[in-house]
């Protein structure tokens, strides 16, 4: 999966989540807390965009926020300037500086983990955030026919209340739950 960028974009991996709220519950702790308070919070299963800001003033507070967690942002090696345990993408144009981990994908507008296939994009509406991976497909539960991008379209719409933006109003068992249940417009949902 690829991570949508919005904005101005903080994206962390997941295992370093993992590490920074270990003693609270580790990336799971991470989900329910931040992503139940804020539509900023989207992930994949290897990246996370984990804060954001819409203005480049707003980006020094983030970046000092994520290191007052013991994390290393830029990095400078002599050799040039590197981000290291997150990164800082741009909407449009990827990470600020150079990122080893991190590929940007202009056509999507979306970055992923190096190395990992990207032929699903997680973000703001797309209700795809609860998919834990690009291997799960949602059926018709009368037709058995696959409809996971009609379903997941119908879960990020407003009308239905659910997980738009994903995940801050209900929960992932709520958002799995409508997913595992859903009936395609075909057969008349």
């Amino acid at each position: 999966m690829a991570i949508k960028l919005e904005f101005i974009n903080l994206i962390v991996p997941n295992r370093t989540i993992e590490e920074v709220f270990g003693e609270q519950g580790g990336f799971e702790f991470f989900k329910q807390s931040w992503g139940a308070m804020t539509d900023m919070v989207w992930y994949d299963d290897h990246i996370c965009r984990a804060d954001g800001a819409m203005n480049w003033p707003d980006v020094h507070d983030i970046v000092g926020s994520w290191e007052n967690y013991g994390l290393l942002g830029l990095v400078d090696s002599g050799a040039g300037k590197y981000w290291k345990d997150f990164c800082i993408a741009a909407s449009f144009s990827g990470p600020t500086y150079p990122c080893d981990w991190l590929e940007f994908d202009a056509v999507n507008n979306a970055v992923s983990m190096r190395g990992r296939p990207a032929a699903q994009v997680v973000g703001k509406g797309s209700g795809t955030a609860i998919l834990e991976s690009t291997s799960d497909t949602v059926r018709c539960k009368q037709c058995g026919q696959i409809v996971t991008e009609e379903a997941v379209t119908a879960l990020g719409e407003t009308e239905f209340g659910g997980c738009y933006p994903p995940m801050s109003y209900q929960s992932d068992s709520t958002c799995m739950d409508f997913l595992q249940s859903y009936i395609c417009r075909q057969c008349g949902g």
